[in-house]
């Protein structure tokens, strides 16, 4: 079992990051556990990543899997992630203050103005899984919002099954990113009244 776990370190207050090898001994026998300081200090053009086993678990997994094997690390990005995990403490309660900003944001302009999309709030990372199955859209909710408010979120579906009508979303961005276009929060169109319609170039088609 291979657990990509590099958003670790971004757990917001109150929470706790559970390693996959910690929950039972079945789980560390067969783990293949992934860090990195990609995510949390934004060194993802590093190219670095620990892979850990667990010792009870033997070298098979790894046996398994060369492509883990074969992979290079460089210099500098391991230079920046030996800083980030030594040094990073600082950055790092920035940083998780910033998104848990962001996050709270999102909920609350989710309810002022667009009650009707459901999103529980995340414990750690900073994309929000957002359910807009309630919303009475003639497209896949990753379309609409593209060409009525100009925002790019993941397709749902594209994370497995059961994710049809849910987008997912990245909030770690500037702050002022959100209020740059009020008008264009929520987005309005004619085949939806819960969401003035606006101009736009270049929409792509809903298929």
């Amino acid at each position: 079992m291979f657990a990509d776990e590099i958003h670790a370190p971004l757990v917001y207050a109150g929470q706790q990051h559970v390693p996959y090898a910690t929950v039972s001994d079945a789980a560390a026998h067969q783990a293949i556990t992934a860090v990195s300081a990609s995510k949390a200090w934004n060194l993802g053009r590093a190219q670095v990543r620990a892979t850990g086993l667990q010792p009870r678990a033997g070298p098979q997994p790894l046996a398994r899997n060369r492509p883990f094997r074969r992979q290079q690390h460089r210099h500098p990005g391991v230079v920046a992630h030996t800083a980030a995990w030594s040094a990073g403490d600082a950055w790092l309660r920035d940083v998780l203050a910033y998104l848990q900003g962001n996050r709270d944001l999102l909920g609350q302009l989710l309810r002022e103005r667009l009650p009707q999309v459901g999103c529980i709030q995340p414990q750690g990372t900073y994309l929000a899984w957002l359910d807009c199955r309630a919303l009475p859209l003639d497209c896949a909710p990753h379309l609409f919002f593209r060409r009525h408010a100009q925002v790019a979120m993941t397709d749902g579906a594209e994370c497995g099954e059961g994710g049809q009508g849910h987008v997912r979303f990245n909030f770690a961005m500037p702050s002022r990113c959100w209020w740059k276009r009020p008008n264009a929060w929520p987005p309005r169109s004619p085949r939806c009244r819960y969401l003035p319609r606006q101009p736009q170039r270049h929409q792509p088609k809903c298929t």
